[in-house]
């Protein structure tokens, strides 16, 4: 035992510290190794046009995507070099509260487009559209966009969206609902409404 002793006793430090992570390294090689395990892509459902998906803050069904020169409540055409692009849907407002923030409701995100231009009520042309608890609206959403950027019957993925409810005690602020994210799609094919006095 002696020399069994002394014979450690020549192993230095630092060749102790590699054999122990050499040991680690082999240990962990057992059990898949040190890679990280990569997550499972969230697949979301694609939900038929017309199709009310049911959340706690909206009720949202998409209904239309359309390319047009003038857009509902407006009577100018888009800048030079541009065009409207608007979203019909029926919104419904699940809360307790009324609200104008209703172009949370969806995001095009695969076309990363600007900001929304304006949202307006198609049954009287009403911009910026109050959306009370339990009513719901038919509602345009617009954006301006580069004449071509999207194709007469092109494939548009609209996304719905869901945002979280943070309660807040202060009676300043209130409860408010931040950082939408999408929870389900609709495809849908872009229609280019003529200009008026346009033949189709």
């Amino acid at each position: 035992m002696g020399l069994v002793a002394r014979l450690l006793d020549t192993v230095s430090t630092r060749h102790w510290i590699l054999l122990a992570g050499a040991v680690l390294l082999a240990i962990t090689g057992l059990f898949g190794g040190l890679a990280t395990v990569e997550k499972e892509p969230v697949v979301l459902p694609v939900l038929p046009i017309g199709e009310e998906h049911v959340g706690a803050q909206f009720g949202v069904a998409v209904h239309s995507v359309e390319l047009m020169d003038v857009a509902p409540a407006y009577t100018f055409e888009a800048d030079e070099g541009n065009e409207y692009l608007v979203v019909s849907i029926t919104l419904t407002n699940n809360f307790v509260v009324s609200t104008t923030d209703i172009d949370e409701a969806i995001s095009l995100e695969g076309l990363k487009l600007p900001k929304i231009d304006r949202t307006v009520l198609l049954s009287d042309s009403t911009p910026l559209p109050q959306a009370h608890p339990g009513l719901p609206i038919d509602v345009a959403l617009v954006w301006q966009v580069p004449r071509g950027s999207v194709a007469d019957k092109e494939t548009v993925q609209v996304s719905i969206m869901e945002a979280s409810l943070q309660t807040e005690p202060d009676l300043l602020f209130g409860d408010y609902w931040y950082d939408p994210v999408p929870v389900a799609h609709v495809d849908l094919t872009a229609h280019r409404v003529p200009a008026v006095g346009d033949s189709e």
